[in-house]
């Protein structure tokens, strides 16, 4: 939820991945900044035209790669956000640049409760006592971690998809 929305794809797109990642078993580590996107059903001229015009013309955008039949895994360098990437790595979502901020609450404009709930991780300062009722835990615990979110999980942020030899 914080990676996607910097490749600048409606939320509301006609296409969307069947999954993101922050890694690829065997290919990728968490730390080489490379969001993996999932697509299936590649194989129509929709998916051919949306590729062409948002994936691979993406300013992000590294490489596609085949996968099984009508599968593909697109592969985004977000060396350019270093920073940032190691923040969402280490759990520090408050500490994100703010144009990296802007752009992730834009992508979420469109969806109000979301929005909401995005924009509280991203600041939480003022609602660390609605997180710690919600979370079962004391406001001072709450403002001394500083964060209201877990660390990514990157055991499920890790694609494990096989290569196509």
């Amino acid at each position: 939820m914080f990676c996607y929305p910097l490749i600048g794809i409606r939320r509301k797109a006609e296409i969307i991945p069947s999954q993101t990642f922050m890694s690829w078993n065997g290919l990728y580590k968490a730390n080489d900044r490379r969001l993996v996107c999932h697509y299936s059903n590649c194989n129509s001229p929709s998916f051919n035209k949306f590729s062409k015009e948002y994936l691979e013309s993406n300013r992000l955008f590294e490489k596609r790669i085949k996968l099984e039949t009508d599968q593909f895994a697109y592969v985004f360098d977000f060396s350019t956000y270093e920073k940032d990437w190691q923040c969402i790595l280490s759990g520090k979502y408050s500490k994100l640049s703010n144009e990296y901020k802007k752009q992730v609450l834009k992508f979420f404009l469109l969806n109000k409760d979301h929005f909401d709930v995005i924009k509280k991780i991203l600041y939480p300062t003022d609602h660390y006592t609605e997180f710690a009722s919600m979370l079962n835990v004391s406001t001072e615990l709450i403002s001394s971690v500083g964060e209201v979110l877990d660390l990514p999980d990157l055991n499920r942020e890790a694609f494990t998809f096989e290569l196509v030899e």
